[in-house]
C-alpha cells in the first residue's frame, strides 16, 4: 500500500507539475547520490529524490520554497522509518545546483544523511539532464 501511496505522489508530482511547468529549474538532475525531479509553480517547489542501489530503491519526497536562486527544501517522511532533512539549495544557473545539509532529525534515523556526509562530503553538485 505504501508503495501505491508513493507511486501516485509521484505521479501526481510528475504529470501535473509537467503539465503546468513554469520554473527554470524544473526537470531531472544528475546527482552523486541519485537522480531528482524538481518541478516549481508560482515559487512552490516539489522535488523526488530517487536512490538505485543493488539491495535497494529510495525514494524521498520534500518540498520547499524558491527565493530568487536559493532554497530550503524540508523532506516529507513517508513512514516512521524515515528521517525528515532539511537542504539548502543554490541554483548557480538554469542547470548547475550545488547543496548543503542544515539538518536530519531524529537522529537515530539518519545513517544514510550522515553517510552521504562521510563518503561524498557536503556540498553536493547537482546538474540538469532533462
Amino acid at each position: 500500500m505504501k508503495k501505491f501511496i508513493l507511486f501516485f505522489i509521484l505521479m501526481f508530482v510528475v504529470f501535473s507539475n509537467t503539465a503546468f511547468a513554469e520554473g527554470e529549474y524544473d526537470g531531472i538532475w544528475n546527482t552523486p547520490i541519485g537522480f531528482i525531479s524538481i518541478h516549481e509553480n508560482n515559487g512552490m517547489l516539489g522535488a523526488i529524490l530517487l536512490q538505485v542501489g543493488n539491495d535497494m530503491t529510495l525514494w524521498t519526497v520534500s518540498a520547499g520554497v524558491l527565493e530568487g536562486n536559493e532554497a530550503r527544501f524540508r523532506s516529507i517522511p513517508l513512514t516512521s522509518k524515515d528521517p525528515t532533512t532539511v537542504i539548502d539549495v543554490t541554483f548557480e544557473s538554469e542547470d548547475i545546483f550545488s547543496a548543503n545539509a542544515v539538518a536530519c532529525t531524529p537522529e537515530a534515523l539518519c545513517e544514510e544523511f550522515n553517510m552521504i556526509e562521510e563518503q561524498l562530503g557536503w556540498p553536493i553538485q547537482g546538474e540538469k539532464i532533462w
